[in-house]
Formats: structure tokens, C-alpha cells, sequence
């Protein structure tokens, strides 16, 4: 059967997008990439699990028709041997040499065309066989590979980037200094001191980040390293001058940088 095709993604937004314009383009964005891994667990990974399971039969069957043409022509080869016995024998009288010559000729190419029709089938049955493993890697690599994160797929737990764009957020209590991760909401109660909240050096596009200053201070700091922030050298830092309030960053590439969603 047809394996359904994906629904297109919205047209996400860029560099270029007006600023105005950011919060409902990346929210259409982030709910069809939701709707993305609903869609595949519903219809495609089951398409292609059946795909697979069609081409698993197909091959089976066809490493039975090579072993019927291996057995065709090994009882070819017995009809050759014994056309080759007749041969000499029927040299033994003149009179039925002409005919004996007859037989062993036509036993002869009868052996030649079943070898030949043996290897034909062994050639198809090792193409389909290898067009088999083929698709079966395929599929393990659309079901398994960097599509999907924290989903189950036939009740298999699987992780990788997706979902750290999509995903729920996952608290952090902070108050020290503190590094998180991809969905982590780094809540911020020190208020003794200033700290400051890093972020990986390589994150990955798309991937999102929390930072809640809980407290009434304005001097809390979150550490991006070398990433730009809305195309912008930062100096490193983003300083959160302002008290409870929540910060969200996208990730968006090496050129753009981190985009502040809010």
C-alpha cells in the first residue's frame, strides 16, 4: 500500500520576517511540527512497517523459487550425465549411433537451458534480497533515525532532536550558577546574588530554552557563548534587567542565532 505523504509544514519564520510578525509564525511552525509527529506515529511508520513486511514476503519467496531452480538444475545435470552414458553406449553399435547421438544432443541443451534459467533465478532472487535488506534499513532508519524524540513507536521509546522543539518543558530550580539543556525552564530564585544560566555552546536548530527570573533583582544573567542573539554579537550574555519576568530562545542557525520568542 501507498505510504501516506507528509502535510506540509507553514512557512517558518526568518531574518528576514518582521519582528511583529515572529510570535504567530513560529507558533504555527511549532504546532505543525506537533501535528508532524502525530501525523507519522498515525499513518506513516505504520505504512512503512507494512511496506516492510511486504518486502520481507517478497523476498522469502523468492529464496523458495531459488531453491526449486538449484533443485531444477541439479536434476538437469543427472538428465546430462545420462544422456552422456547413452552417448557412449550407442557408440558401441553403428545402427543406433545416429539415434543415441539425437537424444544425448536434445538431453544436452535441455541441461543447458534449465542451468541457465537456474542462474536467472538465482540472479532475481538475490536482487530481491538485496533490495529487501535495502528497504528494511531504510524503514529502521525513517522509524528510529533523527526524526522523532520521547515518542513511542510500537511501544519503543525513541530519542533524538525533533522534540526538543516541540516537547514539554522539564523545570530547573536555579539558585547558583547553573547550565541546562534543550525544554529546560531554568526558574531563577537566588536573591542573595546574581547568577547566571548557560547554555550549551552547539545547540541544535530549533531547539528552545525557559529562563524565569523569579525574583524582584535585575541583574541575573544568561551565558550564550559565542552564539549571536537576532543576528547580533552579544558579548556572550544576555543580561535579565528586569524582575519576574520569563524568557523563551529559539535557536536558529549559526547566522541568526538565538531569537528571544518573548
Amino acid at each position: 500500500m501507498a505510504i501516506p505523504t507528509l502535510n506540509p509544514l507553514p512557512v517558518p519564520p526568518t531574518q528576514a520576517t518582521p519582528e511583529q510578525d515572529w510570535p504567530d509564525m513560529a507558533d504555527a511552525t511549532v504546532t505543525a511540527e506537533y501535528n508532524l509527529v502525530l501525523q507519522l506515529n498515525a499513518e506513516t511508520i505504520p505504512g512503512i512497517n507494512s511496506a516492510v513486511e511486504s518486502i520481507n514476503s517478497a523476498a522469502l519467496e523468492s529464496g523458495q523459487n531459488a531453491q526449486a531452480a538449484q533443485t531444477s538444475a541439479g536434476e538437469a545435470s543427472n538428465h546430462k550425465q545420462a544422456a552422456q552414458e547413452s552417448a557412449e553406449a550407442a557408440a558401441t553399435s553403428e545402427g543406433n549411433a545416429s539415434a543415441s547421438a539425437g537424444v544425448a544432443s536434445g538431453a544436452a541443451t535441455a541441461a543447458g537451458q534449465a542451468r541457465d534459467q537456474a542462474e536467472q533465478f538465482r540472479g532475481e532472487s538475490e536482487g530481491f534480497r538485496d533490495e529487501a535488506r535495502q528497504f528494511r534499513d531504510e524503514a529502521q532508519a525513517i522509524v528510529i533515525g533523527d526524526a522523532i524524540d520521547d515518542t513511542a513507536i510500537n511501544g519503543t521509546q525513541v530519542r533524538s532532536s525533533l522534540n526538543d522543539s516541540i516537547g514539554n518543558f522539564r523545570n530547573v530550580a536555579v539558585n547558583a550558577d547553573a547550565a541546562i539543556g534543550p525544554l529546560d525552564f531554568a526558574q531563577i530564585t537566588a536573591t542573595a546574588a546574581a547568577v547566571t544560566v548557560t547554555l550549551p555552546a552547539d545547540p541544535l536548530e530549533g531547539q528552545l530554552f525557559m529562563i524565569g527570573n523569579l525574583t524582584a533583582r535585575r541583574d541575573h544573567r544568561i551565558a550564550v557563548g559565542a552564539i549571536p542573539v537576532k543576528g547580533q554579537a552579544s558579548g556572550g550574555f544576555i543580561l535579565i534587567d528586569k524582575p519576574n519576568i520569563t524568557i523563551t530562545l529559539k535557536y536558529t542557525g549559526p547566522t541568526y542565532g538565538l531569537e528571544v520568542m518573548q
